[in-house]
């Protein structure tokens, strides 16, 4: 069922289609994955992994991990690690680790280390276009 999402590249023309990719997307993503997030600053990473919180039931409010490297939020039975390595020169090792089985891991900025992208099980790279609101959603899969 993954293999479909991932085979597309989906275009998500306001926040409300976004959060309805995001509630698809995670309908298909098992646990004990990591995804990567890529794109130019303001494209909607945070934005993307918000709704997958949402939709996997966490209760905090969601923001960029920018300043301080990592947050965790506590779903419904799954943890997940929402990671932003933009300001790092040198990649964390607890991230070459997988993550626990009932965890997901979203790590934006992850193509800044080439090295780390064998350990994606996903890739999302999010694109802008001429409209402000307008976002290119291109998933693949390692």
């Amino acid at each position: 069922m993954i293999n479909k999402l991932l085979a597309l590249s989906r275009k998500a023309n306001s926040e409300k289609e976004t959060q309805k990719l995001a509630r698809e997307f995670m309908r298909m993503v098992p646990r004990g994955f990591t995804i990567c997030l890529d794109g130019p600053l303001g494209a909607g990473k945070t934005t993307f992994v918000r709704y997958c919180a949402e939709v996997l039931g966490a209760s905090e409010q969601v923001s960029s991990p920018t300043y301080v490297l990592q947050h965790i939020y506590q779903g419904s039975g799954t943890t997940i690690e929402h990671w932003d390595l933009y300001r790092l020169t040198t990649l964390e090792d607890e991230l070459l680790e997988p993550p626990e089985a009932n965890t997901l891991r979203f790590i934006e900025w992850g193509s800044k280390f080439p090295e780390f992208s064998s350990h994606f099980d996903i890739e999302i790279q999010i694109g802008l276009t001429d409209s402000s609101e307008e976002r290119v959603f291109q998933f693949s899969k390692r």
